[in-house]
């Protein structure tokens, strides 16, 4: 009789899972980097399999409720299931420019807490180090630039787009105007942070691979400086990627493209015109919104 009475109260104890248990499973999978623990964690959870572009958000939204959000994607003050819906993206579809606004998630990497947070910590900055032998050396032409640019892409939330389209192949000549390296508001803006060269620095490829740079490395710190609010058994998995992806940090070194002053005042101008700085200054800070909810 005892026995057939802890069969029942084992089985509502097993049930009882709470908001949290599907993010944390895939914090779990993701720390443990078993792809099948992956999979049995994110049964159910639609992939996004190259969305039309515009329609990345939407299947974000579809990622998120899957994990149990209620509001949907937020991608201007995430909460955790939105956290961890760009930590699949990241470590499943291999897609990080899908989620857009890079600086929201840097910020959030940098100084959020919770399941969702640490999910994406350990999903991008695996995806990083799997990266490192394409990042980690000299570059000096197409070949070895596109690659780069690929890796980027994948691997940094809101990466722009420009880099995965370049780093998938395209001919610079046959993407618009606005995603052109020469033309990109969001590589000037790579270009104008701290480890970057300036927004009127260079041209073509390498003007893109010195974005990308600028945004690897300032995912390489957010990830080093969150360390610390990285919980259980991700700050180790964290820890020991931050090593490879340090090594590949200090390796990589891109040819320098002459100055062209007719193309800079170019730029300027027709910058100056659309309202977007062309000094290489960074913008003011906005608030990055990085506060994560249960």
């Amino acid at each position: 009789m005892r026995r057939a009475l802890l069969v029942p109260w084992l089985v509502v104890v097993c049930s009882c899972k709470g908001p949290m248990a599907k993010i944390e499973a895939v914090r779990d999978a993701l720390v443990s980097g078993d792809d099948a623990a992956l999979t049995s964690a994110t049964n159910g959870v639609p992939a996004c399999k190259e969305p039309a572009p515009g329609a990345e958000q939407a299947c974000l939204g579809a990622i998120a409720a899957a994990l149990g959000s209620k509001s949907g994607f937020n991608g201007t003050s995430p909460d955790q299931a939105s956290a961890a819906a760009v930590a699949l993206v990241v470590a499943r579809d291999r897609h990080g420019e899908w989620a857009t606004a890079a600086d929201v998630w840097l910020s959030a990497i940098r100084t959020g807490k919770g399941a969702g947070i640490d999910a994406l910590r350990v999903a991008v900055a695996r995806q990083m180090a799997a990266s490192a032998p394409d990042v980690g050396k000299a570059i000096d032409d197409d070949k070895d630039t596109r690659p780069l640019l690929k890796a980027v892409a994948a691997a940094i939330p809101g990466a722009c787009t420009t880099y995965a389209s370049l780093g998938a192949g395209a001919n610079e000549a046959t993407l618009s105007l606005a995603a052109m390296p020469d033309h990109s508001a969001c590589v000037q803006k790579d270009l104008g942070r701290k480890d970057g060269p300036g927004g009127t620095y260079g041209r073509g490829l390498l003007r893109a691979a010195e974005g990308a740079a600028a945004i690897w490395k300032d995912m390489a710190t957010a990830l080093r400086d969150g360390l610390g609010l990285t919980g259980g058994a991700a700050r180790p998995v964290v820890d020991t990627k931050l090593a490879a992806i340090d090594e590949a940090t200090r390796k990589l070194a891109l040819k320098k493209v002459p100055r062209d002053d007719g193309w800079i005042k170019e730029m300027t101008d027709l910058h100056g015109d659309a309202g977007v700085p062309f000094d290489g200054k960074p913008a003011a800070k906005a608030d990055a919104g990085a506060t994560l909810r249960r």
